[in-house]
């Protein structure tokens, strides 16, 4: 815990003094704010027999720090959580959350960047779908007994751009993991990766990289993998695009269960319907070759973005493979096939109307299959221009089957916001 706090502070030290570089210029925006959030749940332990329900109370104090020149950028966010538990007064908790984004660009080509994510929390899920706002993240594992944990991922980057779209990068990740849960563990993530973006004219362009990782695990074995990726893009026009893509990831591990291969090459096109609506279809096929035999299915992905000033939806079907490692329960290789759908609507100058949803099937090397699914609706009020009520009611559930991780759970949240 002291390594994490001085490497957040450090970081915070860092982002205030890019702030006073960037506020010479007079850009830099300080908005300190408050939640105050009341919510009922009837599910809070995530438990398939006999669930406890609770209204819990949670105050979050904040600071946003942000500013942007042509040489420094500037985005942090931090926020203190208190939240206590109506009837089950034992899980009242303090809770942090941070975001840092920020860089520095040492000449019109070389820039250097440095991301990180830091969260302590005992939430039932460290990721939630509806409510993410990564595309495409999707954390399987869940903390039924709300036992604390600490996630900290530092990103530094340096890039070298030498054309309009062409660009070299070195990235490295730390991804830390720690839980208080006797049934989990606690592990680390290292990875460096190397990418290339070169175009060799207007209309074909080429994307290599390369990812070395190194896990670190409390008890199991530790794991090493290899992922390569090659995409060529033909660009027909500027709206349109073929490209051809193949992946592939070694693991290495004592532990047989954690020793593969896996090979995936795709077919992809993307299009601009107009300067608002975009969409990608991509089709591919992945095999993963282990010591039991070989396991093999489809991978693909259809999209719809729309964006405009009053109406942006996200429509999705995804499939194929990820991995399920550094979380609460590590569960390895993961089949799936997921449908998303996200659409928001400025009903009014002030009011607006979001609505999300997800059905997903996930199949673990366990012999344990999920059926995931969830609704989440809000209105949000913009009553003054730093006032801002919001109204959320949300269902979930997962039909696995190991019957202690089914779950169904109900929740309805109301929220005040005031920023300064």
């Amino acid at each position: 815990m002291k390594i994490f706090w001085r490497l957040f502070f450090c970081l915070l030290f860092v982002g205030f003094g890019v702030s006073t570089v960037i506020g010479d210029t007079g850009k830099i925006k300080i908005n300190p704010y408050i939640t105050v959030q009341e919510e009922y749940n009837d599910n809070i332990y995530l438990t398939s027999k006999s669930p406890k329900s609770d209204w819990l109370t949670s105050i979050y104090p904040g600071i946003k720090i942000s500013g942007q020149e042509k040489t420094y950028g500037l985005d942090l966010d931090y926020r203190l959580g208190l939240t206590f538990f109506g009837s089950n007064p034992e899980n009242n908790f303090i809770s942090h959350s941070g975001k840092l984004n920020t860089f520095y660009a040492f000449s019109p080509q070389w820039r250097l960047g440095l991301k990180e994510n830091i969260l302590k929390s005992t939430d039932t899920r460290e990721v939630d779908p509806l409510t993410s706002t990564v595309e495409n993240q999707s954390y399987y594992s869940t903390n039924q007994g709300r036992f604390a944990f600490l996630r900290n991922v530092v990103e530094p980057v340096l890039e070298y751009q030498f054309g309009k779209e062409d660009r070299v990068s070195l990235t490295y990740r730390n991804n830390f993991f720690q839980t208080q849960n006797p049934q989990s563990q606690n592990s680390q993530e290292n990875v460096l990766k190397a990418s290339l973006a070169y175009w060799l004219n207007i209309r074909n362009g080429l994307l290599l990289d390369y990812s070395f990782s190194k896990g670190l695990f409390e008890r199991s074995a530790d794991l090493i993998s290899h992922l390569s990726r090659f995409r060529y893009t033909y660009r027909f026009n500027p709206t349109t695009s073929l490209f051809g893509e193949y992946s592939f990831q070694r693991n290495e591990s004592p532990d047989p269960t954690r020793e593969y291969s896996v090979h995936n090459p795709s077919l992809g096109f993307d299009h601009a319907f107009s300067p608002t609506l975009s969409g990608t279809l991509q089709g591919g096929y992945f095999w993963k070759n282990f010591s039991s035999g070989i396991t093999n299915g489809y991978s693909y992905q259809v999209s719809l973005n729309q964006r405009d000033r009053r109406t942006t939806y996200l429509l999705s079907l995804q499939g194929g493979y990820t991995q399920d490692y550094f979380t609460a329960q590590n569960l390895g290789f993961t089949r799936y096939n997921r449908a998303f759908g996200r659409i928001a609507h400025q009903i009014l100058e002030r009011l607006t109307l979001s609505i999300t949803g997800m059905i997903e099937r996930a199949e673990f090397d366990n012999n344990r299959t999920d059926w995931i699914s969830g609704i989440t609706g809000s209105l949000t009020y913009q009553a003054l221009k730093w006032l801002t009520l919001s109204l959320e009611a949300s269902h979930r559930e997962d039909n696995s089957t190991v019957d202690s991780y089914s779950y169904m759970e109900n929740r309805a949240i109301f929220k005040i916001t005031a920023i300064y």
